[in-house]
């Protein structure tokens, strides 16, 4: 039982990433967000320790997700600024 509560308690914490990275188009890694914090928390559920540590995991694949955005947008820049330059 506490298996199911705790892969319940880390998807939910999951959906956050999940959300993020569906919205900035990077399904692979939303996917794996989901999977990896549903994980955790069933094994910290195992451990009889809080499945809400799975939120330290969310978190940090909402920091790659906003970095890997925020690269992004910035190569985009850099592209359009090399392109106003050359006229």
């Amino acid at each position: 039982m506490k298996i199911l509560i705790g892969l319940f308690v880390g998807a939910l914490c999951g959906i956050v990433p999940l959300a993020f990275g569906l919205l900035t188009k990077h399904k692979i890694l939303a996917i794996v967000s989901i999977i990896a914090t549903a994980l955790s928390g069933a094994g910290f559920g195992i451990l009889e320790k809080s499945p809400f540590t799975a939120m330290g995991i969310a978190v940090i694949f909402v920091v790659i997700l906003f970095a890997k955005n925020k690269n992004k947008h910035s190569q985009q820049d850099d592209d359009h600024d090399i392109y106003m330059h050359e006229e």
